[in-house]
């Protein structure tokens, strides 16, 4: 694209815009959404745009292109790619299983995070 500069996949461009369109979307129309008004409401609610895999960024040009784009990106999206979201998934699942096989230790005070 530009001297040893990669540039983002349209994909990736368009995933954004595109999450970006129907988080407008949303809070312009939808009022006209909900059944009961004051049930909630809708601020700034996060988007997420989840593509490709860290593997197709055989560069580290690459990788350093997509790591600032994503980094720099505003109004609340995050790009997650599919081996990311799936270890993030691995770890809750094995913290999950170590918390519930675990001994409970009343004196450490320890508690959940949630």
């Amino acid at each position: 694209y530009r001297a040893g500069i990669p540039n983002i996949s349209g994909d990736l461009a368009g995933s954004v815009v595109q999450v970006l369109s129907y988080k407008a979307s949303l809070t312009e129309t939808y009022r006209t959404l909900v059944a009961s008004p004051g049930e909630y409401d809708v601020f700034d609610p996060p988007c997420a745009v989840i593509i490709g895999n860290t593997r197709e960024l055989s560069t580290m040009q690459q990788k350093r292109t997509f790591e600032l784009f994503r980094r720099q990106l505003s109004g609340g999206v995050q790009v997650f790619t599919f081996d990311e979201l799936f270890g993030r998934i691995e770890q809750l699942i094995a913290l999950l299983h170590t918390q519930t096989t675990a001994p409970a230790d009343e004196e450490s005070g320890w508690e959940p995070p949630f």
